[in-house]
């Protein structure tokens, strides 16, 4: 749990303060990685459990096999009997999912859709937000009855672009010359968000999501002009709301089947990286 404890938040593990040295030991020489960080005294595994090229766990609509999970935990445990596992853990599902949704994936303002080894979703999916609870939900139930649950240390739930939930298909997007996300799920989000948050605009709800031309607008060099531009940096607003609710509702699944005894977190975003 997460505790303040002499004005501080701190991790504590069993009731007494803990200090996370956490590694992840992915890539070539995953033995030899985990060897030097036991050898360091890294006292936390970071293990990515359906990373790209391995076997997927959520195997279709509410289908799920974590044999492959048991497998990997396991032998990491083996690698390191001292070390916790925190389970790195995809919500976004896989291509199947997709192909089943297809109106609820996020689309480019040129109508396009990004490749990505996960189904993306629009962040405004309610079918998407949904699912994912559920399968949080299922993954956390069988970790925390496994025989090793007690060397778990917790949950790090991932999403969006490279795992640290960014939008999807945001590196060079607007260099490209389009920008997510124009699919129906974000449409009838956006007009909901405004008759609620600016009612006082009822032609920013009739002229829908701002085009790129709109979006992509300079007023105040890096700056956004709210007499200029207001509907623009009310989308903004909104995209960016969306992830946090959607990374949330999936965070929160995760914490709540644990009995809220583990701690849960995430990687979300990089400040400074993007200009729009």
């Amino acid at each position: 749990e997460v505790r303040i404890v002499d004005g501080t938040p701190r991790l504590l593990v069993n009731g007494q303060p803990f200090f996370a040295m956490v590694g992840n030991g992915e890539g070539r020489d995953r033995e030899g990685t985990a060897a030097a960080y036991k050898a360091a005294g890294f006292n936390v595994s970071a293990i990515w459990l359906d990373p790209m090229g391995q076997p997927q766990w959520w195997t279709g609509p509410a289908a799920y096999d974590f044999a492959h999970v048991d497998e990997a935990i396991i032998a990491q445990l083996d690698r390191d009997p001292a070390a916790l596992v925190l389970p790195i853990v995809w919500a976004a599902p896989p291509p199947w999912w997709a192909e089943r949704h297809p109106d609820e994936i996020a689309r480019f303002s040129d109508g396009a859709t990004w490749g990505y080894y996960k189904s993306t979703p629009s962040f405004n999916s309610r079918r998407w937000r949904e699912d994912a609870a559920a399968a949080m939900t299922a993954f956390v139930q069988h970790v925390e009855t496994a025989p090793y649950a007690s060397r778990i240390l917790g949950y790090w739930i991932v999403g969006g672009v490279s795992a640290e939930w960014q939008g999807w298909g945001c590196h060079g997007s607007a260099a490209a010359r389009h920008l997510m996300d124009y699919s129906a799920p974000e449409q009838a989000a956006f007009a909901a968000y405004l008759k609620a948050r600016y009612p006082d605009h009822p032609e920013w709800a009739q002229a829908g999501i701002p085009d790129l031309a709109t979006r992509l607008g300079r007023e105040l060099g890096v700056f956004r002009d709210p007499a200029r531009a207001g509907a623009a940096i009310a989308y903004n607003e909104m995209y960016s709301e969306s992830v946090v609710q959607t990374m949330l509702t999936c965070l929160g699944a995760a914490k709540a089947a644990t009995g809220r005894r583990k701690i849960t977190g995430a990687y979300f975003g990089y400040s400074l990286e993007y200009a729009n």
